[in-house]
Formats: structure tokens, C-alpha cells, sequence
């Protein structure tokens, strides 16, 4: 067994007395590598916070990021006047879907296109979120290559 003391010095041990496997004594002998992610707390200003997430909300709500997003698509592909049939002919045909090349979302310009469990797929961040209005704490996420 590994264990790790309260200094942070790593030990081994067995109850069979056995040494610890090569592999183990060639990995403990090496410094990991720096953390890829840096998180940085702070105070936060709850009133911008909610003012942001309740707009966010209402966008959502409304469906205008998405939709203006197909109309514009449509428009290029040479459809004057989109109506939603079309808008919805043109999503199903695109042939590449979800490229963050081609689609930015206005509230959070650092979403991806992210998979979700249930198969869709929607701007977000690989971390999942819940919002709290009621509660707030600030962070700064460095992004991942992951």
C-alpha cells in the first residue's frame, strides 16, 4: 500500500512484507509535472453576477443565439428569407456540425461545443455547472487541452 504522511512524504507498505514494485520506486524518484489548471478565488460582485445569469437565462429562453446563428447560415447558403423549415433543413444537411470555428456563444465567448450526457450537444464547459443564484464564489479556470 501507498500512503501519503501529513508532510507529504510517500511511503510503502505491505502486509506480506514484499518490496515495493520497481515501477513504484521509478515514479516516486521523479517530480510530477505543474498542475495544467490554476484556480484563483476572490471576491465577487453578486449583483453583476446574477445580472449576467438571469440574461443569460433569458437568451436561452428566447432561443436567439442559436436561431440567429441558423439564419445566418441560411443566408449565406443563398436563402433570402429563412423560414424555419429552412433554418432547420439547413442544420440537419451542415456537414460539419459544431465546429467552435464557426460558432462563438455571445453570453460566455469561452464555451465550447461540448457533448452532453443525454447525446446533445450545447455550449458549455467540460466541468458541469449548477448556478446558484442565492450563492456565489469567484474562480479563474485556465482552460484545459482536454
Amino acid at each position: 500500500m501507498l500512503r501519503e504522511d501529513s508532510s507529504g512524504n510517500w511511503w510503502y507498505e505491505s502486509l506480506s512484507n514484499a518490496s515495493a514494485p520497481t515501477w513504484l520506486v521509478d515514479a516516486l524518484a521523479v517530480d510530477p509535472p505543474p498542475s495544467v489548471c490554476h484556480v484563483a478565488w476572490g471576491e465577487a460582485d453578486r449583483d453583476a453576477h446574477r445580472e449576467g445569469v438571469l440574461a443569460c437565462l433569458d437568451a436561452i429562453a428566447a432561443g436567439e443565439g442559436y436561431q440567429a446563428f441558423l439564419t445566418q447560415l441560411a443566408v449565406t447558403s443563398g436563402i433570402e428569407t429563412p423560414t424555419r423549415a429552412d433554418l432547420t433543413r439547413v442544420d440537419r444537411t451542415r456537414t460539419k456540425k459544431g465546429s467552435n470555428d464557426d460558432w462563438t456563444s455571445p453570453a460566455d465567448p469561452d464555451a465550447k461545443i461540448t457533448k452532453m450526457k443525454d447525446g446533445r450537444t450545447h455550449l458549455a464547459h467540460k466541468a458541469e455547472h449548477a448556478v446558484d443564484l442565492d450563492t456565489l464564489l469567484e474562480s479563474e479556470v485556465s482552460p484545459s487541452k482536454r
